[in-house]
């Protein structure tokens, strides 16, 4: 099953890249400053890694252009303190931790009660994860970005 593109259910936004920074902020600077060139009009940027984006960041700064940028992370204080300075705009952030606390319980029951094989458990485990963050990303990432939620931290 695919999600289906965000330009589906938003035809008002026209994705015009999707490059990979490789966690790297000059690449990322790289990247966005040539699709600013190559997209004069371009409105919005959602990165991936809040560390990497800062590279993005740089790159619109330079542009002089009011163009918005989304970041994700796991929320970190860097990340917060760039939203702050209007460095991000938003932040979505993801609790690493609290998550893989969550799988390895999951996982751990399955192994325990269930008798199944660790190894192969774990790895369809992972496995059926990512697949479920990717149809999740595909499908709300948009509306995510979009949203105006404010935080009490």
């Amino acid at each position: 099953m695919t999600a289906a593109h965000p330009s589906v259910r938003y035809p008002e936004i026209r994705v015009v890249a999707n490059l990979a920074g490789e966690w790297d902020a000059t690449k990322a600077h790289s990247i966005i400053s040539t699709v600013i060139q190559q997209n004069p009009d371009l409105c919005g940027v959602v990165g991936f890694w809040d560390v990497m984006d800062l590279g993005a960041a740089a790159a619109i700064k330079e542009s002089g252009k009011p163009i918005a940028l989304v970041t994700s992370g796991g929320g970190e204080q860097m990340a917060c303190d760039n939203v702050a300075k209007g460095t991000f705009d938003k932040e979505i952030a993801y609790q690493v931790m609290d998550q893989g606390r969550d799988l390895g319980m999951i996982n751990g029951l399955l192994v325990g009660f269930l008798r199944l094989r660790a190894f192969l458990t774990t790895l369809v485990m992972l496995t059926l994860i990512r697949a479920i963050v990717e149809f999740l990303l595909q499908l709300y990432s948009v509306r995510i970005a979009s949203s105006d939620v404010e935080s009490d931290a």
